[in-house]
């Protein structure tokens, strides 16, 4: 909740209330200093649409009228090693990728000599290439089945790129699907994306905003 302070006219952030996903029960912090609002456009929605308060301002009403974009994360296990030039690529203008953008990294050479990347059964002779595959901008292939997305990468995508894979077979798989998770910055969006400072230190003080998103000023820094 929000109240006015009536010795210097500025409202402050009292008393949050929040899901404890745990146990399934509202909880409460009272007599809070501050708060700082690290979340991303989803977060920023739930949020605002919970808190009447900061729905009335108009910088955080705007702010969770953003939108973002799908993402698909993808872990690919094989049964044996593939070297590459480099252990972080880029995946770029090929059809299967339905108009995303993808990236794949070598984990396996990044955390060389780490067993928790195939668990602590598993003997490193045993130990083939694990992959990280990441699409951006995903919304061609979120119908697709997770079976659909990993063979896109074993069949397409990562021989495309490293003829070697041709040559792995795929032990495993893991895919994440993320609807609207990452920060869109879409033309026109940079007077909606919210300050730093939150409505401001003359209106409300005590809450601030966080994450890439953020307008920053005169710290604003690189391309966004």
């Amino acid at each position: 909740s929000i109240d006015k302070d009536q010795s210097d006219g500025k409202m402050y952030a009292r008393k949050i209330e929040y899901l404890d996903t745990r146990s399934g029960e509202t909880e409460a912090m009272e007599d809070i200093d501050g708060v700082v609002l690290a979340l991303g456009c989803q977060g920023m929605q739930s949020v605002v649409s919970g808190s009447p308060d900061l729905a009335r301002l108009p910088v955080f009403s705007q702010a969770a009228s953003l939108k973002g974009i799908d993402v698909i994360s993808v872990r690919l296990w094989f049964d044996r090693r593939v070297e590459t030039r480099s252990p972080a690529n880029v995946f770029s203008r090929f059809e299967s990728l339905r108009g995303a953008g993808g990236t794949f990294f070598m984990l396996d050479q990044f955390q060389a000599g780490n067993t928790g990347l195939w668990g602590d059964d598993i003997k490193n002779d045993d130990m083939g290439s694990v992959v990280a595959c990441d699409f951006y901008n995903a919304g061609g292939l979120m119908s697709l089945s997770e079976e659909d997305i990993a063979k896109i990468l074993t069949d397409e995508l990562l021989p495309s790129s490293v003829s070697k894979f041709a040559d792995a077979k795929l032990v495993d798989s893991w895919v994440g699907k993320y609807g609207g998770v990452v920060s869109w910055f879409s033309p026109g969006s940079f007077t909606r994306r919210p300050p730093l400072e939150g409505a401001g230190n003359d209106i409300l003080p005590n809450v601030k905003c966080a994450g890439d998103w953020v307008r920053m000023g005169e710290r604003e820094h690189g391309a966004k």
